[in-house]
């Protein structure tokens, strides 16, 4: 996935949910992707968590989403 490349967004809300809930915020534009800093928690980490990539939606907002919420439109 690069910059300019047409990507549906769909977001998991939460985690341990049965059934996974979800929101579908639809088409857009990457506009930028970087690497997300690792994460720790308490003494454990760094963990990988993904890229972050900022999407512009098709209602013109801008927002960022982890790379494992957008799927790349071919």
């Amino acid at each position: 996935m690069k910059e300019g490349d047409m990507v549906k967004v769909v977001q998991t809300l939460g985690c341990g949910q049965s059934p996974r809930r979800t929101r579908d915020w639809g088409a857009g534009i990457v506009i930028k992707v970087s690497k997300a800093p690792p994460m720790f928690y308490k003494n454990y980490g760094p963990f990988d968590i993904g890229d972050d990539v900022e999407v512009m939606l098709s209602d013109g907002t801008v927002k960022v989403f982890n790379s494992k919420s957008v799927k790349e439109i071919k």
